[in-house]
Parts: structure tokens; C-alpha cells; sequence
């Protein structure tokens, strides 16, 4: 198995971060799961992908101004019911992945709007990756200890409690971080 080009960490990374010999393969398999589900359960809870990726959206608005992927790594074309804008039709914010447009339109109606653009990290976070690899140990742990899915045991007069939402209070910080709000129209 290989994993995913959307992982947020790799397998040597993640091997490390185990304590777990490079050249120790007999679970490497395992670990490439537990980084793409990891990986995938970050994107999930932050409601969005992070690397970067070439996207075209093509929308509905109303407003001269709307939320894109972020951040944004560049902007190669933007149409407003198909007229072509030039740079000086619109404001954009790469960190913050918004575009305002400037050039007059009548948006009384909704106008269809196309974007052309590049979004995400061309480098993944060290945050991120970390975070990744955080979850990935306490899962490795978890399944190795045989304590899936548990919440507590007891063992004569001892007993302990253990997290089984998967989500560790540092991974938590980073994906509140990261995490794409939610757009409530009012």
C-alpha cells in the first residue's frame, strides 16, 4: 500500500514519531492506514483539504465578494457571467483565500461566477503534519494495548479511563486552528 498523495505526514515521519526502527516493515502497512485515515480525519474535522491543489468553481452569487479554498496560492482567471476580469476588477486575499470584485455589475440577480485558481500548502504545516503524527501514535498505541473502542477497565481494585473519540487536546488546538467556519446566511 502507498499513501495517499493528501496524507499529512509520511510514513518516516510517522515511524519516528513511533520510536519504530526504519528498518522494521512488518507494520508499515498498518501505519500507511492509520496516516491516511488520520489524515483524512483532520480534513474532516477542518472541513477542508490542505494541500495544494489546482480547483475551478463555478457558483451562484448575488454578492460582489465571496470565501474561496484558502489560502490561496494564486488566481488564474475569474469570470463574472462570462466576462474575463483583469487584476484591477477585483481585491483578493491569498492567506484568507476571499475575493471582492470591483469592475460594476448588477447584482441584484444572482450572477454566475468563475474561479480558476490554485489553493492549499505546498508545504504541509509542521502543526499539521504533527498533529497527524500525534494521532497516528495514539492510535498505533491504542490498537497494540487492545483497548479499542473502550471507554474504562478494571482490573481488581484499579481502574483507568481512556479517550475513544480518536481526538487528542493538542491535535483538538490545531484543528481549531485550522478549521473552516461555517457560513450562516442570515
Amino acid at each position: 500500500m502507498s499513501i495517499s498523495p493528501d496524507a499529512l505526514t509520511t510514513l518516516p515521519k510517522a515511524k519516528d514519531f513511533l520510536r519504530i526502527d526504519p528498518s522494521i516493515i512488518e507494520h508499515d502497512t498498518f501505519i500507511e492506514t492509520l496516516i491516511d485515515s488520520c489524515s483524512e480525519q483532520i480534513e474532516r474535522a477542518c472541513r477542508r483539504k490542505f494541500k495544494a491543489r489546482d480547483l475551478v468553481k463555478k457558483f451562484k452569487s448575488d454578492i460582489p465578494h465571496f470565501n474561496l479554498d484558502f489560502p490561496m496560492v494564486s488566481l488564474s482567471e475569474l469570470k463574472v457571467d462570462n466576462s474575463i476580469l483583469v487584476a484591477d476588477d477585483y481585491l483578493i486575499d491569498l492567506e484568507l483565500g476571499t475575493v471582492e470584485v470591483l469592475a460594476e455589475f448588477n447584482w441584484a440577480e444572482p450572477l454566475i461566477v468563475e474561479v480558476n485558481y490554485r489553493a492549499g500548502f505546498e508545504a504541509i504545516p509542521k502543526s499539521l503534519d504533527n498533529a497527524c503524527q500525534e494521532l497516528v501514535t495514539y492510535k498505533y498505541k491504542l490498537s497494540r494495548e487492545d483497548r479499542v473502542g473502550l471507554d474504562s477497565k478494571s482490573i481488581a481494585d484499579a481502574s483507568a479511563s481512556f479517550l475513544t473519540d480518536g481526538t487528542l487536546p493538542t491535535v483538538a488546538e490545531v484543528i481549531n486552528l485550522y478549521r473552516r467556519q461555517k457560513v450562516v446566511s442570515v
